[in-house]
C-alpha cells in the first residue's frame, strides 16, 4: 500500500522495508550520495532499539546526512514530536491517497535531493 502510493508519486523510487536497526544503519552507510527518505511508523515492528518511531528518528537525525525522515502517523501530537526530533512533515496512513500526501512526498524527495548535493 505505502510502496504503491510512493511509486505513484515518485516514479522510479526504490522503496525498501527494513525491520532491523542494524540493517537500516548498513543501508544508510552504503547508500553513498543517494538521496534517501526514511518513512518511519510511529510504532515499530521488528528488531529496533526502541519500538518508538520518534526515537528512531531522533537517533538517526543528522543535519549533514543524505537522508531525511518523516513520520507515518495519523496523530497530530506524534507528528509534532517527530518534527521536534528532526523529521520533516509527514502524513497519516488514512491520508495515503490524498493529493496533499503526494505533495508531502515530493517535498521530502526534494529535501533529500538537496542534502545529497551539499
Amino acid at each position: 500500500m505505502l510502496r504503491t502510493a510512493v511509486q505513484r508519486v515518485l516514479e522510479g523510487a526504490e522503496v525498501e522495508s527494513v525491520s532491523e536497526e542494524s540493517d537500516l544503519r548498513d543501508r544508510l552507510a552504503s547508500g553513498g550520495d543517494r538521496p534517501t527518505v526514511l518513512m518511519v511508523n510511529r510504532s515499530l515492528d521488528g528488531f529496533f532499539d526502541s519500538a518508538d518511531g520518534i526515537e528512531l528518528i531522533r537517533g538517526f537525525h543528522q543535519p549533514e546526512a543524505h537522508h531525511v525522515a518523516m513520520l507515518v502517523s495519523n496523530l497530530d501530537d506524534a507528528q509534532e514530536k517527530a518534527t521536534q526530533a528532526g523529521a520533516i512533515a509527514g502524513f497519516g496512513k488514512t491520508a495515503l491517497n490524498a493529493a496533499e500526501t503526494g505533495e508531502v512526498l515530493l517535498a521530502a524527495a526534494e529535501a533529500a535531493r538537496v542534502r545529497s548535493i551539499r
